[in-house]
């Protein structure tokens, strides 16, 4: 969500799909409803940016097994994802590894 706000003037009427591997996630992004208060904070703020900047976020459910690598990202494990190479495929870890980032622009900056 902090996305949304930093880049609202990039998303200005846009609709962002957002691939979740957690069905309950996926069905409070798009119902704006949970029964968990805390995450019940979370969807009132998504919707209330989504108001203000004018942007529909809905969410589709993805497998895990396909969601490997960001899972890897998003708990900061960035040596497994450069080691992964798709289900049970790891490379040794080298320090001249190149990692594709076609579908992450500007990704290789950080990693």
């Amino acid at each position: 969500m902090i996305e949304l706000d930093l880049f609202a003037d990039r998303f200005q009427g846009a609709h962002i799909l957002v691939h979740i591997d957690n069905q309950n996630a996926r069905s409070w992004v798009n119902n704006q409803t949970s029964p968990v208060p805390s995450t019940m904070l979370l969807i009132c703020e998504l919707v209330h940016l989504s108001i203000m900047h004018n942007v529909r976020v809905k969410a589709a459910y993805i497998e895990i097994v396909l969601n490997v690598q960001a899972d890897f990202l998003s708990h900061l494990q960035v040596r497994k994802f450069k080691q992964y190479q798709g289900p049970g495929k790891y490379v040794e870890e080298s320090h001249n590894l190149r990692v594709s980032t076609s579908i992450w622009p500007g990704l290789e900056d950080v990693l």
